[in-house]
């Protein structure tokens, strides 16, 4: 991509229509906003154009701006659409419809990593070390298959970001199975997923690139102060809350004293897991390091929370990118896709 000026159009989305009026101007400066203000501010930095456009529910919104502001290429944040996020890769399908260029992971590989059960059947065949499960439909029997041990940890089957997840997820009989598994169909009207728990360290790897894949160094998340009888976990509290994170001494930081033959196989394994997936643009894994045996993949993440002072920007930061630059290097993969 040449340095020029170029129309972004930075799309986010609303989870309620009434949201849709939202003054972008005072929204920007709060912290739910963070990832929208630091990536347009990190645009304008570079000498583009940009323009802020919200979707919740309806195609046409984005349709219209796109018709009448032409954009050169959509920066697309959406995490979810008409209040579901395995929504997410309708409208990347969209873009490409309307044949506009965009940032971020295509329609393929949104829809793979989506669904927890489905890119553990497609990474398996490809040597990559998964956590065995099995899925709980609304109204159908919990009872657990004999090749799994308790421990269990139930999921959602599509939510991200450890939605729905907490120290309640993790279930050592048969009743806690069955009140966990209701709790996801009762609150996300969606399956419940149920995984052997992996016991061992939660390793965050962030990649950049399509076809040629740069991994930047890993962070952790650890836990200095959690009770006793407390999994170590990320759940949605230890990821977002700050107020449990200082009482629990939960922190991320960057994985330094792993061994260098650990290194190398986390990188191959993320390298294989964005073919695998079709991963294009920006991801994360999350990962389980137990204390015998390989790295344990638990999940994909395309499109994960770019925000200046987050994992992933801290982790191309402390690969010599900046934020503005690393942003400049997302809007050219971008562009070089241009239009499937």
């Amino acid at each position: 991509m040449k340095r020029e000026h170029k129309r972004v159009l930075l799309l986010s989305f609303v989870s309620r229509k009434e949201d849709l009026a939202v003054d972008l101007g005072a929204a920007l400066k709060t912290p739910e906003w963070l990832s929208e203000h630091d990536i347009a501010r990190a645009l304008a930095r570079l000498g583009h154009e940009v323009e802020v456009c919200l979707v919740c529910d309806e195609v046409e919104p984005l349709a219209t701006r796109v018709r009448e502001w032409k954009p050169d290429i959509v920066f697309n944040l959406v995490d979810e659409f008409r209040g579901k996020s395995v929504n997410d890769w309708k409208v990347a399908a969209y873009l490409e419809l309307l044949g506009v260029p965009y940032t971020g992971c295509g329609p393929r590989g949104l829809l793979l990593s989506k669904d927890k059960s489905l890119a553990k059947q497609v990474l398996r065949p490809h040597r990559i070390r998964v956590p065995d499960c099995f899925l709980i439909e609304p109204g159908a029997a919990t009872r657990k298959p004999a090749r799994l041990q308790w421990p269990l940890i139930v999921k959602s089957l599509y939510e991200e970001g450890s939605v729905g997840i907490s120290q309640a997820s993790i279930v050592r009989d048969e009743a806690q199975l069955k009140e966990r598994a209701e709790f996801i169909h009762r609150t996300f009207s969606q399956p419940a997923i149920a995984e052997e728990f992996i016991e061992g360290r939660e390793i965050y790897v962030s990649l950049l690139g399509s076809g040629r894949i740069r991994v930047f160094p890993f962070r952790e998340i650890r836990f200095a102060s959690l009770p006793d009888d407390a999994a170590q976990i990320a759940s949605f509290s230890a990821k977002w809350d700050e107020d449990y994170r200082k009482r629990c001494g939960i922190t991320n930081e960057f994985a330094t004293d792993l061994p260098p033959e650990t290194v190398r196989r986390i990188v191959r394994l993320a390298r294989r897991t964005a073919k695998a997936l079709n991963l294009d643009g920006y991801a994360r894994l999350d990962l389980r390091l137990p204390s015998e045996g390989a790295p344990v993949l638990l999940e994909a993440n395309p499109n994960p929370f770019l925000a200046r002072k987050e994992d992933f920007a801290l982790s191309a930061e402390a690969a010599g990118l900046s934020f503005a630059r690393l942003v400049s290097k997302i809007l050219k993969l971008g562009f070089e896709r241009g239009v499937p």
